[in-house]
């Protein structure tokens, strides 16, 4: 399995820095990545996603709201993932909860199973689209630390919703598994302290979508995510998670494509030898804008050296009069 095959790159800036669905389509083409994730905002602004397919010929996903805990979200994320069907969509992601993790560690075992079915109920729903889900590890919101932090909030999560498919919506075992897998979250897991590998070979067959950042300041993480890939063949979507100002982010991926081919290729994981590459358009457009300069500047001096003879001129016809 070559690696470089699944990478792609999920936008998290906003409107200033990353631009408006079509620039990021536009972005992804052309740095060739393989998936785009759009992160869908919670308050229903920037959500054109009309005719992204005709920037980016690959596989979109797209991250939804979460829904809340009691479903009052529910409706809004269903009329969003129909407006969006449209497009060539290899996976919705969300959110494991809104619930705070300290309101269910110290609820009753009873209260806890009713969190969860509530929680799997809403996430199994949105199957009728015929869809992928991947439900993503939590760490925290405003609120505080989110449920969902943990192996076992997620490996609960996971088991309730497809149970929930199998008995109330006539799945068979092997279909809602196919259905309902997990988002890895490599930053939320380091924030929350959480072992990779263990994660990596509890979901080995669970896992939808893995998602890495900062790479240069976590190489040993990247590289242990790699050799965990290769060596159990998990075939899912790797994307680069920025918020880069969109001028920056050719560099940024460029780099992330090089450690993938490095380790495809079965080389140490390094920068050596890394070249670095400006975006294109970016340099064009300096480009353009120093030769206008330069084009301006030369028009003066041009204009001066006429000047300057006229006014020679002018004098030595004074003097011969």
């Amino acid at each position: 399995m070559n690696l470089i095959n699944n990478i792609g790159i999920s936008y998290n800036g906003n409107y200033i820095n990353q631009g408006s669905q079509i620039d990021k389509c536009k972005k992804a083409t052309d740095i060739g990545a393989k998936y785009i994730e759009f992160n869908v905002r919670n308050d229903g602004k920037d959500t054109d996603f009309s005719n992204l397919t005709t920037y980016f010929q690959n596989e979109l996903i797209f991250h939804l709201p979460t829904i809340n805990t009691n479903q009052t979200n529910l409706k809004k994320v269903k009329e969003l993932i129909s407006t969006v069907l449209k497009n060539n969509i290899k996976l919705f992601v969300l959110d494991a909860s809104t619930l705070t993790y300290e309101t269910y560690d110290w609820s009753t075992v009873e209260e806890q199973q009713n969190y969860l079915k509530n929680m799997a109920k809403g996430i199994a729903s949105l199957i009728d689209y015929n869809i992928d889900i991947a439900i993503e590890n939590t760490y925290k919101d405003d609120e505080g630390i989110l449920f969902g932090k943990t192996l076992s909030n997620i490996s609960d999560l996971l088991v309730y919703t497809r149970n929930t498919l199998v008995e109330e919506y006539g799945f068979t075992r092997e279909k809602a598994n196919e259905k309902i897998g997990i988002s890895l979250s490599l930053k939320k897991l380091r924030l929350s302290n959480e072992d990779l590998v263990k994660w990596l070979k509890v979901f080995n067959n669970d896992i939808k979508c893995i998602k890495v950042d900062n790479i240069e300041n976590n190489l040993e993480e990247l590289d242990t995510l790699l050799n965990e890939l290769k060596d159990s063949e998990i075939n899912a979507p790797i994307l680069l998670e920025t918020k880069e100002e969109l001028e920056k982010i050719t560099n940024e991926y460029k780099k992330f494509e090089f450690l993938i081919i490095k380790k495809d290729n079965n080389e140490p994981l390094n920068f050596d030898n890394y070249q670095v590459i400006e975006d294109s358009k970016y340099n064009e457009y300096n480009y353009n804008m120093s030769s206008n300069q330069g084009g301006f500047t030369n028009i003066i001096i041009v204009a001066m050296i006429l000047l300057t003879i006229i006014i020679a001129v002018m004098m030595f016809a004074l003097k011969l009069r």
